[in-house]
């Protein structure tokens, strides 16, 4: 695996988009070619001292254009999370809204990835500082326990909770990341017409 960015939360601590070798390429447009096309497949990885956890896997267009619209809507403190919420729980607030089937949490203001394994990882400002968080959302909130799955009901998940990881962000750090994500996207090989999502235009954002 090749990679196409990384955000360092420190030494040992990142993030990183990776794309593979040509032989494992895959695209959802064309052929695969040694240069990066908006449509290959690539893969974000969370780093922590060495383990690694595959958080999502999509076209480059989704992951990298997504990223930057979630960095540069933080910059712009449009992802401010409620003030009834902690920093740290925003996967539990996320859970407890569905759980509920109520929408207080409208998590497309503060989600930026999400992998199979139920990790989310939320992007926001809180009390004036910038927050990433990565941490657990119920894994049953969408489909029934399998029965070889370690089932817990969701009373005990709200006990047990606590975020995985919680990094206070700089804002010089931010808007480095938002560089590096708009360099990757200029330079990137793309169809013809094609446009990339705008962020300043979501109703969502």
């Amino acid at each position: 695996m090749i990679p196409i960015i990384r955000f360092i939360i420190d030494e040992n601590i990142y993030f990183e988009i990776l794309v593979p070798k040509l032989i494992h390429k895959d695209n959802s447009y064309c052929q695969p070619t040694e240069n990066l096309h908006i449509f290959d497949i690539v893969t974000l990885v969370y780093s922590n001292n060495n383990i690694k956890t595959e958080l999502l896997e999509d076209t480059a267009d989704e992951i990298i254009a997504g990223t930057r619209c979630a960095l540069k809507n933080t910059l712009k403190n449009k992802r401010v999370l409620p003030d009834n919420i902690t920093a740290g729980d925003a996967s539990l607030a996320f859970s407890i809204s569905v759980h509920k089937e109520n929408e207080n949490f409208n998590d497309s203001h503060y989600w930026l990835w999400s992998s199979l394994s139920h990790i989310q990882t939320w992007l926001y400002t809180k009390d004036d500082k910038i927050y990433l968080e990565v941490s657990p959302s119920y894994p049953w909130l969408f489909s029934d326990p399998e029965p070889s799955e370690n089932y817990f009901d969701f009373e005990e998940y709200v006990k047990m909770y606590k975020p995985i990881a919680l990094y206070e962000i700089s804002r010089e750090k931010l808007q480095l990341w938002l560089q590096q994500c708009t360099h990757v996207l200029e330079t990137i090989k793309t169809p013809s017409a094609y446009q990339f999502y705008d962020c300043d235009k979501s109703i969502n954002q």
